[in-house]
């Protein structure tokens, strides 16, 4: 039996980096993983011997049987390559996107603001309203890294990328609101009852037949319908928030 020798820290840190958290073998975004070495030498640390693997994918791999589909050296470092290419290709364009956000018309952005008086009053919704298609472009590359993967999982997955970076846009835009403007009556959350019928009325146009049995691709379907309703309610709660503005409807770009 080999000796195990630690992982030196800067190698583990570097295939966490270049996996972006995506599992080498399942390509299951995951914040539960473990480094597997391809070759089963718990001594030997070439990173081109190491792999980043879900917990269930480790446990597959681990388990001698027929079943569990026997992967070989050869087939777990395809899986992992083939990921690394994809994000690589992914990455570029993100870091195109980041460095523009960063810097593209920065200035002229913020002689803009010195001029607008919704900008002096509410300067972090003005932030988020000038930065709001950026970095929903961000999220969607984020996404597409799931999308170029394959699979009906990782579309899901992708899918809540999106929601989850429209979503927060709302949240942030309603709190320039008064506190429980948002409750009904009844102290409902408006907000979230609509976000509740988005997902029952994307169902129903996902299943024109009926509403019974939807299966895992109407549940993408309905998803990416989905998006596209909370894309057109963030766009409504800016133009709503900044009617009055002209400077700032110029600079905004809506989703």
């Amino acid at each position: 039996m080999k000796t195990r020798i630690s992982i030196p820290k800067q190698i583990v840190a570097d295939i966490v980096v270049k996996s972006f958290n995506y599992c080498n073998l399942c390509y299951k975004h995951t914040d539960d993983w473990q480094i597997h070495h391809i070759d089963e030498d718990p001594s030997n640390n070439d990173p081109d011997n190491l792999v980043f693997l879900c917990l269930n994918c480790h446990s597959k791999i681990h388990t001698k049987r027929s079943m569990s589909g026997n992967y070989t050296k050869e087939i777990i470092k395809t899986y992992r390559d083939q990921l690394y290419k994809i994000i690589k290709s992914n990455i570029a364009n993100i870091l195109e996107i980041k460095e523009t956000i960063n810097s593209e018309n920065s200035s002229y952005i913020q002689e803009k603001a010195d001029e607008s008086c919704f900008a002096k009053e509410n300067p972090q919704i003005f932030s988020l309203v000038i930065n709001m298609k950026d970095e929903y472009k961000l999220a969607c590359k984020r996404a597409q890294i799931l999308y170029d993967a394959g699979g009906t999982y990782n579309v899901l997955e992708g899918n809540f990328l999106e929601i989850n970076c429209i979503s927060g846009f709302i949240d942030e835009m309603i709190k320039s609101y008064p506190e429980k403007h948002f409750l009904n009556e009844k102290g409902e959350d408006i907000i979230n009852n609509i976000y509740k019928s988005y997902d029952e009325l994307a169902y129903r146009f996902a299943t024109p037949e009926g509403f019974v049995n939807a299966g895992t691709m109407v549940h993408s379907f309905a998803t990416r319908t989905k998006i596209e309703l909370l894309k057109s309610l963030v766009n409504i709660i800016v133009e709503e928030t900044i009617p009055y503005d002209d400077i700032v409807r110029k600079l905004w770009k809506p989703i």
